[in-house]
């Protein structure tokens, strides 16, 4: 994804915790995570994979809120997945999506890629 490394930056520079939510499986996930060498960036990583209900059901978004010490609502969700958007959605957390077709209407933004995140943040996050 187009972005990634500076949009976890920025986060990490403005204090927000981060964490990841996923239905990829440990091994899949610590693959990715060492392959783009961003590990460092996450507070907390939940996978579905031992969880009752991977995404679309929003177990893993909540659990991962939770971790995390916050809020679903003050969270905000960033997809490349339908079924991840509708887990969202469902556990109440504003999602950003990084589509534009029209099924991904039912997210509240709609970014090109991630260097679009940082406008988004700067409008919404207080």
């Amino acid at each position: 994804m187009t972005g990634v490394e500076s949009a976890l930056e920025y986060c990490r520079a403005n204090d927000y915790k981060i964490g990841l939510a996923t239905s990829s499986s440990s091994p899949i996930i610590e693959a990715v995570l060492n392959k783009l060498n961003i590990a460092h960036y996450f507070d907390a990583i939940q996978s579905a994979e031992h969880l009752s209900y991977g995404k679309p059901h929003p177990e893993v978004y909540l659990n991962c809120a939770k971790i995390l010490g916050l809020e679903p609502m003050t969270c905000v969700a960033i997809e490349d997945s339908f079924n991840g958007l509708v887990a969202a959605r469902a556990a109440t957390i504003p999602a950003v999506a990084q589509q534009d077709e029209p099924k991904w209407i039912i997210a509240h933004q709609q970014l090109k890629d991630l260097t679009e995140l940082e406008g988004y943040l700067a409008k919404t996050c207080y």
